[in-house]
């Protein structure tokens, strides 16, 4: 009998742990976006709750990543290219309007962003064959 009893305020004891350690998670993300020390992560599940509340839901993205991968396949190594690719990304990221296949022709954007960035500072990027 005793057993019984004791089982309802385990379920609500380990309930009440796992809250708590979820509203810690929260004030720690929470804090360090506040100084600015966001991580990947914390940005990625800022980004993810902040969807579900305001049941806005992005189909289509881009990323630097992406969009490395794409340069990396097109130009030889360069010590730039990754920067490029992230004032890129951002561009159209902050531009960009989709209809369609979004994510195909933003990496194309990027892509020649890139292009005008190394020519302006005179980085010339050599294409692979």
């Amino acid at each position: 009998m005793t057993i019984a009893i004791a089982l309802p305020g385990l379920q609500r004891l380990s309930t009440l742990r796992y809250r708590v350690k979820d509203r810690l998670k929260h004030l720690a993300r929470a804090w360090r976006y506040a100084t600015g020390h966001m991580t990947k992560d914390d940005a990625w599940s800022i980004s993810y709750e902040c969807d579900a509340s305001t049941g806005c839901y992005g189909l289509e993205y881009i990323d630097v990543e992406g969009v490395m991968e794409c340069a990396v396949d097109k130009w030889e190594a360069n010590p730039r290219l990754e920067e490029y690719a992230e004032n890129a990304v951002h561009r159209v990221w902050n531009k960009w309007s989709s209809s369609g296949d979004a994510t195909n022709a933003a990496q194309e954007w990027a892509m020649d962003l890139i292009e005008e960035y190394a020519k302006a500072d005179g980085v010339e990027l050599v294409e692979r064959v």
